[in-house]
């Protein structure tokens, strides 16, 4: 990842990189080729073919896409096997209720079909909306945390105040 631009690269030919005090971006603009951008768009799971029963998705803006999902058993139905997503920034679109905040989805749905059945999406909530299988608490506002010998203040960590935590039911593995 760069310090410079936050992208992230990968190796385009096999090199030994310039040495300190070079930075990163000098080597990449002084040796084209070498560092290509990192093209990726379903994670490391599905492009190293991986299965798994839990799938923790990154965030960044995004949601759960039906392509990415990886879960096992590798064909099939995937009743126990479960993909997570949270963003603390933005909604799932087409909620008029939510234009900003948050949201949280989990899915078991069978690998790569698309869409994702209704009843294989388990939970599709945003910011603080209540969902019959799951609980919501408001994070206190008042909270502080000790980050690096300084005191953060709950407030300072949401744009328009204080986030929550969902809390969801067992479901087995």
């Amino acid at each position: 990842m760069s310090p410079d631009d936050g992208l992230l690269y990968a190796c385009g030919i096999a090199h030994t990189s310039s040495a300190s005090p070079t930075t990163f971006t000098q080597d990449r603009n002084n040796n084209p080729g070498r560092w290509v951008p990192y093209r990726n768009p379903w994670g490391r799971i599905r492009t190293a073919d991986t299965w798994v029963k839990i799938q923790l998705v990154p965030s960044g803006g995004m949601h759960l896409k039906p392509a990415s999902i990886r879960l096992l058993p590798a064909a099939g139905p995937t009743p126990r096997s479960y993909a997570f997503h949270c963003d603390g920034l933005t909604t799932l679109a087409g909620d008029p209720n939510y234009a900003w905040g948050a949201h949280t989805q989990i899915w078991n749905g069978a690998n790569g079909t698309d869409p994702v059945p209704r009843a294989n999406q388990l939970i599709n909530a945003n910011y603080g909306q209540l969902l019959s299988n799951t609980s919501v608490a408001k994070v206190d506002e008042d909270m502080y945390w000790q980050v690096r010998g300084r005191n953060i203040h709950a407030s300072e960590l949401w744009d328009l105040g204080s986030g929550h935590v969902r809390l969801m039911q067992e479901m087995p593995l």
